[in-house]
């Protein structure tokens, strides 16, 4: 509910904040996974910080999504598209696009199919979650019959362009 409430404001101001507090401490290049709504502030705040950074549009399309949150699949794609025009190779080549599906229970299967399809066409990275808390381990495993990166990988999303927070 909090994060479906963000506006464009708010999410521009958290992302300023934290590319300030990252360069502070020394880091240089991140991979973010914004929310659903508003990347184009994220990505507005990483070129005026002067970060590397690859970022990624959450995407969302289950049916069982947050209200605020959910999109239907062509409008996550569509969108994801118009990121990747306006943005990827932005700022000198500082600046990347990342499919970013938020994480397999979040997605339905065809969209995570053709995020795998679009990443390899465009040349661009896949970020996503797997595997960050019993629940939703036992979730997966009860919906593909597998483990979650065994599910990622059948529904063709990992390779060298994909990286996997919690894992």
């Amino acid at each position: 509910p909090y994060e479906a409430r963000l506006d464009e404001e708010a999410a521009s101001a958290s992302a300023e904040l934290a590319y300030a507090e990252l360069l502070l401490g020394g880091t240089t290049t991140v991979l973010d996974m914004g929310t659903v709504h508003h990347t184009d502030a994220i990505f507005r705040a990483a070129e005026t910080s002067g970060v590397r950074a690859t970022i990624g549009k959450c995407m969302m399309d289950a049916p069982d999504t947050h209200a605020g949150l959910a999109e239907s699949t062509r409008a996550s794609l569509d969108a994801s598209a118009a990121l990747i025009t306006h943005w990827n190779g932005a700022a000198g080549d500082r600046l990347r696009y990342a499919y970013a599906p938020r994480f397999v229970l979040s997605c339905t299967d065809e969209l995570l199919r053709e995020v795998a399809i679009q990443a390899k066409a465009k040349g661009v990275r896949i970020h996503t979650h797997a595997s960050e808390n019993h629940g939703e381990i036992a979730l997966v495993r009860e919906r593909y019959g597998v483990e979650n990166i065994v599910a990622l990988d059948q529904l063709g999303l990992l390779g060298d362009h994909t990286c996997i927070a919690h894992g």
